[in-house]
């Protein structure tokens, strides 16, 4: 196949390899993940083909973003982790996630925004306390670890712009923003905030437990129109949302 492409180098091979497997590996969970929501085979199926063609328009300025793609896996997992009711599991998928990027301290919020939907408790509540502090304790003896092994780091700044206030600007008044951001989420966060009443309830807790947090601290600290940084809201929670109501207006 690399043949085929003309990638010769076997360093260009190994990085072409990688990303075929971890693309195959994330359609896989993404599948697997909307099937368990309730979504049918063909639904899921033309899902998957507006999620590719998110991908594929999601690649300014980003190279090949492993640690990216990676995000998208583990957040997919957890979240077909947390439907399963194997919650134990999550503690070594946030293991991996943590030593990948800083955002993965968002999982054990959605397992405990998903599970206490009870005013009731419950001996299970106990469990997923359990499990959820363990993760945010991984979480931050990892990242805690790293900073230190790896040292500090002067701050970065992106496009000749300071991160913070003066960084929202810039991402609020790009056309850049607004031209990748659309190519790479279209309309579906739209159509799926409009029937938000329609949500399953872990969806709509979901949406609170990563979609707020994450926009926010993208606008401040990232370039929104390197929109690949917006895969992961949009494959968790935006993308099963709008095809289970296209799903059920088709009925």
């Amino acid at each position: 196949m690399a043949r085929w492409v003309g990638i010769s180098s076997p360093e260009l091979k190994t990085f072409a390899i990688v990303r075929v497997l971890q693309n195959l590996l994330i359609f896989i969970c993404a599948g697997l993940y909307w099937r368990c929501l309730g979504l049918k085979r063909l639904h899921t199926l033309i899902a998957l083909a507006f999620f590719a063609w998110g991908i594929a328009y999601s690649g300014y300025g980003s190279d090949l973003a492993f640690s990216t793609y990676f995000d998208i896996l583990f957040f997919l997992l957890a979240a077909l982790i947390i439907l399963s009711g194997r919650y134990l599991w999550l503690i070594p998928v946030v293991v991996l996630a943590a030593m990948n990027r800083e955002t993965s301290g968002l999982i054990p919020f959605m397992l405990i925004a998903a599970v206490f939907q009870q005013k009731v408790w419950r001996e299970t509540d106990r469990r997923v306390i359990v499990v959820a502090v363990i993760c945010l304790a991984i979480y931050a003896l990892e990242y805690g670890a790293l900073r230190l092994i790896f040292g500090s780091r002067p701050l970065m700044t992106l496009y000749g712009e300071e991160l913070g206030l003066n960084l929202l600007i810039y991402n609020l008044t790009s056309a850049r923003s607004y031209s990748f951001v659309f190519a790479t989420l279209g309309i579906v966060p739209l159509v799926a905030l409009v029937y938000w009443e329609h949500w399953p309830t872990v969806l709509q807790r979901f949406f609170w437990a990563i979609v707020p947090v994450w926009f926010g601290v993208h606008l401040f600290l990232g370039v929104v129109a390197e929109a690949r940084l917006l895969l992961v809201p949009q494959a968790v929670v935006f993308i099963p949302a709008a095809f289970l109501v296209v799903q059920k207006e088709s009925v």
